[in-house]
């Protein structure tokens, strides 16, 4: 997990952490998750949208 991903992640104090930090966190986490500089994320974002498309 890179140094970004922990940060986020450490603003979680458990599930009295306010609702809005936590949206918040989740939007910072999608971002980072999908950006392109995450190679081997977006190869497996991309077989599961392959995938959803080739079963409808």
């Amino acid at each position: 997990m890179c140094l970004i991903q922990r940060s986020l992640c450490g603003c979680f104090i458990g599930p009295q952490t306010d609702e809005s930090v936590q949206l918040q966190i989740i939007k910072a986490l999608l971002t980072v998750m999908t950006s392109q500089h995450v190679e081997m994320i977006n190869v497996i974002f991309a077989r599961m949208e392959t995938q959803a498309e080739e079963e409808n």
